[in-house]
């Protein structure tokens, strides 16, 4: 008798084995988890992520995590693509720095910290924070609109010193040109550390005049470009979104595909978090986004950080590629 032959309901068929495992191992990681989250505290780290995951020059000694800190929710620019369409706009911002140094310096070094928003130079808050940030051996990626004055700028990049390792600046046509924005990229390049690297990026609604354009500027300028494909309901359009892996992968053109986790092991609450301005860590922007219960406070240390198997249906998400995790594509549950 063939191997699928065989009888699924008899406990000695190769058939049933697989099942039993294969279901068995979900039971038991549902109900010895919350023994799990018993374990644990931000200063762990079990492992590095591989330098060959992340990119070599601006991580040489791989990281111990990453987290995306909200300092600002608001934005001065009101992109009609947008999307957050406002939907985290009441959400705390960073108010005070009490009690942040110790904060990252309960973390085990270095974790790649995101300072985010909206816009987050908007933030009185965010040089000094990023002196901080710094200061405990952590690295900084900043992501902005590049809208404030290039002296805002340039302030934010000489207290993040040698910490700072990406600048991710995101072009928005409907506040300035591309030739403008370019001129002000290669500026802020300019001012940047030799260990750094600065990285624009466009939203792509379907208009290939320009991203004709941004591949011609980007080369001339050497200025690299990430494009994201504009979402709706957090579901990308899987026809536009092959057309443009095709036409954009250049040195200095780059598309990244999406595609939901949902079902598989994921990063979030153990190797990657999201923090708003008052300390509170969420696993994730879906949690966030979808009104989970913070997990703990990072100002005050009671984080318990756990595996986990992502339950959001999102092709948005913002953890992405970097974790050891994500190299497992078996789907745990459907």
């Amino acid at each position: 008798m063939g191997a699928w032959d065989a009888d699924p309901s008899d406990p000695g068929s190769a058939l049933f084995q697989s099942y039993f495992d294969r279901h068995f191992r979900i039971f038991c990681y549902l109900a010895i988890r919350p023994l799990h989250n018993l374990r644990g505290t931000l200063a762990v780290s079990e492992t590095s992520i591989p330098v060959d995951i992340v990119e070599p020059t601006q991580y040489p000694q791989g990281i111990s995590g990453r987290m995306h800190l909200q300092i600002n929710w608001n934005c001065n620019y009101t992109c009609s693509y947008c999307f957050q369409n406002g939907k985290r706009a009441n959400q705390p911002r960073l108010e005070s720095l009490q009690g942040w140094r110790e904060a990252f310096l309960s973390l085990t070094p270095p974790w790649k910290i995101l300072i985010t928003g909206g816009e987050p130079l908007l933030n009185k808050n965010a040089e000094e924070l990023a002196e901080i940030i710094s200061s405990c051996g952590h690295y900084i990626h900043l992501i902005t609109n590049l809208s404030l004055p290039e002296r805002n700028i340039s302030n934010f990049i000489n207290h993040a010193g040698v910490g700072l390792r990406i600048i991710s600046a995101s072009w928005h046509p409907e506040h300035i040109s591309l030739s403008s924005f370019i001129t002000k990229a290669k500026n802020v390049k300019n001012l940047m550390p030799g260990s750094s690297k600065f990285i624009a990026s466009y939203v792509y609604t379907g208009d290939n005049t320009e991203l004709e354009k941004i591949a011609f500027l980007a080369k001339e300028h050497q200025i690299p470009f990430q494009i994201r494909l504009m979402r709706k309901n957090d579901v990308t359009d899987r026809k536009v979104e092959e057309t443009l892996a095709e036409t954009a992968q250049s040195p200095w053109l780059s598309y990244r595909k999406t595609r939901s986790w949902f079902g598989h092991h994921c990063s979030a609450g153990k190797d990657y978090f999201v923090v708003d301005g008052t300390g509170h860590i969420y696993r994730c922007f879906s949690d966030l986004d979808t009104g989970k219960a913070p997990i703990g406070n990072f100002l005050k240390g009671d984080l318990k950080m756990s595996k986990s198997i992502c339950l959001h249906r999102s092709e948005c998400c913002m953890i992405g590629l970097e974790f050891p995790s994500r190299s497992d594509e078996r789907k745990l549950i459907s």
